[in-house]
């Protein structure tokens, strides 16, 4: 949490434009119970973000219920690339819900074959496989045995390094706290990361992870690229 927010309402600037409308004191005076309730109940990690009570949300504009209305700014996860409202995934949701068939997580269905179909038609070669996973975490994982599986057919025991970003959010959660971490190369070096994975390859055949704070993209791709010097 960067900042906590007071709760106190106070006088702000009125705004009435054709994204943005501030018509009230800030936070509004009748949000403020919700705020208290918030605050007992969860823990002080949720009281980052300023005192906007969302009401509903279109397009990418959030309103409260008490007339003020703002640019949406935090590409709320799941929306980013659809927007908030659209009315053609409601109508899906809607006849996903009317259908009894609220959940099915890896048994056969029509609408998964259509799904993974979809998916894999405008995937590019060699991507034709889809794999629906439900959190970052299990992708991750998903990701992390596939590499282990490739590297004990490519290299044997011998190909037994992960190249991954340091503070990876999901990463960090679901696989470091089981696998002997290596930190390294705070510089973002992919030649030396190479070349460390090589020195610890040898020395170790316990799967490792190699961390590396890469200051954009390209390093990620090289260290791809590259990926069949690690053994």
């Amino acid at each position: 949490m960067a900042r906590e927010f007071s709760i106190t309402p106070r006088g702000v600037p009125l705004v009435d434009t054709s994204f943005r409308k501030i018509a009230t004191m800030f936070p509004v005076p009748e949000s403020v119970p919700i705020l208290e309730k918030l605050y007992a109940l969860e823990p002080i990690a949720m009281r980052g973000q300023p005192h906007v009570i969302w009401d509903r949300a279109e397009g990418l504009q959030v309103y409260d219920a008490w007339g003020n209305q703002w640019l949406d700014w935090s590409s709320g996860v799941l929306i980013t690339n659809a927007g908030h409202g659209r009315q053609e995934i409601v109508d899906a949701i809607i006849r996903q819900a009317s259908s009894k068939l609220l959940t099915n997580y890896c048994f056969p269905s029509e609408i998964r074959m259509r799904m993974v179909d979809k998916l894999s038609s405008i995937l590019p070669e060699p991507l034709k496989k889809v794999f629906l996973l439900t959190t970052g975490s299990e992708t991750v994982e998903c990701a992390i045995k596939l590499c282990r599986t490739y590297g004990a057919k490519a290299g044997a025991r011998g190909k037994n390094v992960i190249v991954s970003f340091d503070k990876a959010f999901t990463v960090e959660r679901s696989v470091l706290n089981r696998q002997v971490e290596y930190r390294a190369l705070r510089n973002g070096s992919v030649t030396s990361i190479l070349a460390l994975c090589r020195c610890r390859s040898r020395m170790v055949s316990a799967p490792k992870i190699i961390h590396s704070q890469a200051s954009n993209g390209l390093c990620a791709s090289n260290a791809l690229l590259r990926k069949r010097s690690l053994a």
